[in-house]
């Protein structure tokens, strides 16, 4: 190796330990500039919170977030009732019907819903047949919808065959007799037998339901709550943006 060619490549490797320690001392200073900031961005950071609470969630609060006999159930059924507190009358269960209606298996009301009484329950006693998570039902039309809600549980043994004995017994003179199975990602039934079935999710159905309503509710507590549990829906459905309330 000649000695013109050691002298490039030494001056090579100095060039590169020089841009090196340059590049370490870029990144102390980075780092220096970020420690005096770092008390500012916390002050703000907790100012923020303190005006938004982008990550307070109200069921998450209280743990039931994946409850269905605690949460999901009754509030749906608080939802879809009419004559329920949140004041917004059809609304709920019109959208509710709107997005059930996209699913071929599924009879929609052949009426106008906003001119007939309708009944919501939760936890309806079927005598020995079970009990049942949601009833909507219009006994004027003839009209029966069963939902059999599952977030973590498995079925009970023919349990919805069960159920569909029991509404055929229980309402002998309805038209529309129809049970929708209501799961997290919609996944299929193995106690229907040969009953119809419709399957639901919360990750399509239920949160196309709650967008739905959102552009619709007047009162803002109400907003609020829906917002909640949209977030809380997003969460049992794996999204990942669960804790991004829609604006």
């Amino acid at each position: 190796m000649t000695t013109r060619l050691k002298h490039l490549l030494t001056g090579c490797r100095r060039i590169r330990v020089a841009r090196q320690h340059h590049e370490a001392d870029a990144v102390r200073g980075l780092i220096e500039r970020m420690k005096r900031k770092m008390p500012e961005i916390i002050t703000r950071l907790r100012a923020y919170n303190r005006i938004h609470a982008p990550a307070f969630n109200v069921f998450r609060a209280v743990g039931i977030e994946r409850k269905e006999t605690i949460l999901h159930t009754p509030f749906l059924a608080f939802l879809l009732n009419p004559e329920a507190a949140h004041g917004q009358g059809f609304l709920f269960l019109k959208a509710f019907f709107d997005v059930l209606q996209d699913r071929k298996d599924f009879t929609a009301p052949r009426f106008k819903i906003e001119s007939v009484t309708w009944l919501v329950e939760s936890e309806v006693y079927a005598g020995q047949d079970g009990q049942i998570d949601l009833l909507i039902e219009c006994p004027t039309h003839g009209y029966a919808l069963v939902v059999e809600n599952k977030i973590d549980a498995a079925e009970g043994d023919d349990q919805l065959w069960r159920y569909a004995r029991w509404i055929q017994r229980s309402r002998p003179r309805y038209r529309t007799k129809q049970i929708v199975f209501l799961t997290p990602e919609g996944r299929a039934p193995v106690s229907h037998r040969r009953c119809q079935c419709v399957r639901a999710s919360y990750e399509k159905e239920v949160r196309k339901f709650l967008e739905t309503s959102l552009q619709g509710i007047k009162a803002l507590d109400v907003m609020t709550c829906v917002r909640h549990y949209q977030a809380t829906v997003k969460k049992i459905t794996d999204d990942p943006n669960e804790d991004e309330f829609t604006r």
